[in-house]
């Protein structure tokens, strides 16, 4: 949750530039971009959490189709039951894996439509907006 409060805290930083003033809109871009640093890092912990959970419901539905008795449909059938638990977990970490990923995806339409904003702000102002 720490990195969930230090979200928050650039977020709210970031709400307090005025984005009709070229340079604290750059700011603002600026801090943007520490915050999709901050949500890629979610999403390497994420995805190192949810290939966890995958590659142990793969070990006990394999151990569970050894250790089964019967045909190779009721083996596959006392496995699936031994990993029901594993799955749920497993699409619970792939359903927060896919929360950071559209949180990262929008981070970066923002941060591009603020650009423009900011190339428009620059021409309005009098300035080069070609650098």
């Amino acid at each position: 949750m720490a990195e969930e409060s230090r979200l928050a805290q650039l977020y709210k930083r970031a709400d307090q530039f005025n984005e009709d003033i070229p340079a604290d809109l750059a700011k603002k871009i600026v801090v943007y971009t520490r915050i999709l640093q901050e949500i890629g890092m979610q999403i390497a912990n994420h995805t190192y959490h949810y290939r966890n959970l995958e590659a142990e419901r793969k070990r006990v539905y394999a151990l569970a189709v050894k250790d089964a008795v019967g045909t190779g449909k009721d083996k596959e059938a006392a496995a699936e039951i031994q990993v029901i638990k594993h799955r749920q977990k497993e699409f619970k970490a792939e359903r927060d894996l896919i929360k950071w990923q559209k949180a990262y995806d929008s981070t970066k339409e923002l941060i591009n439509a603020l650009k423009k904003q900011l190339e428009v702000l620059l021409i309005e102002w009098g300035g080069n907006a070609s650098g």
